[in-house]
Order: C-alpha cells, then structure tokens, then sequence
C-alpha cells in the first residue's frame, strides 16, 4: 500500500516541502537538506602557484545553511602562511550570499547570487567599488576559475585553481 506523507522542513526561516512514499517494505524519503546542495563540489582545498607564492582557498561546510571558507598564499621563500580573507557562503531566506572579509574593507562585504548554474555562479554588489561581481566557475572536476570583475566586465581578474 502506497502512502503519501507531506513532510515540512524548516532551513534559515524558509519552509520547504518534501514527498516520502511507501512501496512495499521499503520507505523512500526526498528532502531538500541544504539550500547549498548544488554548491557542495566546491567544499575542501583549492589552490594557485604564481610568482613564488601559492594561493589556496579552502572550505567546509558549517551547517545546511553555510559554507565557510578562508583565503591564504604562503610566500615560497620563507613559507610564511598569511590569511587573506574569510569567506562565507550563506542561504538567508530564498538568497544566497558569498561574503567576503578582506583587510581592506572594515566591514564584510555581501555579494547576491544572482545567476547560477550547474558549475557556475555569478554573485554580484553594484554598490562596492572593486569588485562589483565574483563568478566561481567548474571548468572541470579539479580545475575552478574564481573572476572578479566590475559590473561591466571591462576590469576581469581571473583566478585558476587545482583541487588538492
């Protein structure tokens, strides 16, 4: 006998639905854990060799609402590991934000999904003065290209990295 049951999930103050039925024995259950589902390929180590110095960023996942991540280069010569940014990947409501801390703005700074596909999301604040758009793009299962740009893409600095 096959039964139908309407199952409520609470994330971050947005209610979701999910469907669980039963085939014989056997009960299936589909919910939506995690807003971040389609984001998890970029949780772990990244990183970047250039001039002398390797650049990484790393991530994992915090709860089913967050991704924090850290930015960091070790200078070759001396293997002085310096942090260069917090990061943060957060579902809030029916958003997702990539926020950023770097030593130059006081404050974090919010960058809006505003675009996302299978191995690509672009993120975008029009209001901060550089960068006014981040785009994390999987060109393959071990390569991904970080860009930031201004909003007309007239200034883009792309970033390849490895995953280790």
């Amino acid at each position: 006998m096959s039964i139908f049951l309407l199952c409520f999930c609470a994330l971050s103050g947005s209610v979701r639905a999910a469907e669980s039925w039963s085939h014989s024995d056997q009960v299936i259950l589909e919910v939506d854990t995690t807003p971040l589902q389609s984001f998890t390929w970029l949780l772990g180590d990244w990183s970047r060799t250039s001039n002398n110095r390797t650049y990484g960023e790393t991530w994992s996942q915090v709860s089913a609402t967050a991704f924090e991540g850290h930015g960091f280069m070790v200078r070759a010569a001396i293997g002085d590991t310096l942090v260069t940014e917090h990061l943060l990947l957060v579902a809030m409501g029916d958003d997702i934000f990539y926020i950023p801390k770097v030593s130059e703005n006081i404050y974090p700074v919010p960058f809006r999904l505003v675009s996302a596909e299978s191995d690509k999301w672009s993120f975008e604040n029009p209001q901060h003065d550089y960068p006014q758009r981040i785009e994390y793009e999987r060109t393959s299962e071990n390569e991904l290209k970080v860009s930031i740009s201004d909003m007309a893409r007239s200034q883009v600095i792309p970033f390849l990295f490895r995953k280790e």
